[in-house]
């Protein structure tokens, strides 16, 4: 739904298009996790195209610059990166952060 801008660039970086722009969004219903996105610019109409579901290292709220200097969009990749809530929930990488995660995954297939 909506763009934030990045803590994790200058805004240098931002003006030297190394990055890719990302699109942030909400849970659609509670319990479902936020995401972020890196994709194409949408065309016409839906097409299938290669994804890659990335996890941030430290507290996983945002996407890692690692992953924004792919430009997987200008390779007609898409990333998709879940984003814990707030501080104070599960890691990914704990038990229910893992069930968290698969239940991501099974609501964007």
């Amino acid at each position: 739904k909506t763009s934030r801008s990045s803590r994790s660039l200058t805004d240098e970086e931002v003006a030297s298009g190394q990055f890719s722009t990302v699109v942030y969004r909400d849970p659609a219903w509670v319990g479902q996790l936020g995401y972020a996105l890196i994709a194409p610019r949408a065309g016409s109409g839906r097409e299938k195209l290669p994804t890659v579901l990335a996890v941030s290292g430290e507290e996983q709220l945002h996407v890692s610059k690692f992953f924004r200097s792919w430009q997987a969009d200008a390779w007609g990749w898409q990333v998709v990166v879940p984003l814990r809530q707030k501080m104070g929930t599960h890691y990914f990488f704990d038990p229910k952060g893992v069930e968290l995660v698969i239940e991501f995954i099974l609501d964007i297939l």
